[in-house]
């Protein structure tokens, strides 16, 4: 986030995104004759227990890689709920992660950088950025 985002960067992230829904949700779902409930569920579970086991790579830059994109997903797929992708509701949900995404480093470039409580002030940011945006969607801020 912080080197600034560009236009491809949203994008690469809005393609990461659909991909979980269309790859790790859909195809997944059918490959396995699951329901999307279920395996939104299991993906869930997946993550939740490679991201413990992720400490344990050896190499610091593939586990910081590799436990960012876990990180990603789990966060992503912690804001759907099971109707957001069986009613193809979920591109609002990738809309706002990429809003999200956007207004940071807007916020952070545009002000906050270079303060001494920078990293303070961006994050109290966020979180009024989100429960303004929880108030306004009330799935997209699910825990």
């Amino acid at each position: 986030m912080f080197c600034g985002t560009n236009t491809k960067m949203i994008y690469g992230l809005n393609l990461l995104t659909e991909g979980f829904v269309e790859h790790g949700l859909i195809l997944r779902s059918k490959l396995q004759n699951e329901n999307i409930p279920d395996r939104l569920s299991a993906e869930r579970n997946d993550l939740e227990r490679f991201i413990s086991e992720a400490p344990n790579i050896d190499d610091p830059n593939i586990r910081d890689m590799v436990l960012g994109v876990a990180l990603i997903a789990r966060g992503f797929y912690n804001t759907l709920e099971s109707d957001d992708v069986t009613k193809g509701l979920y591109p609002a949900n990738i809309k706002k992660v990429c809003d999200l995404i956007h207004n940071i480093d807007e916020q952070y470039y545009g002000g906050f950088q270079g303060k001494s409580d920078d990293m303070k002030l961006i994050v109290d940011w966020i979180n009024k950025y989100e429960r303004k945006s929880d108030n306004n969607n009330k799935q997209y801020a699910k825990k």
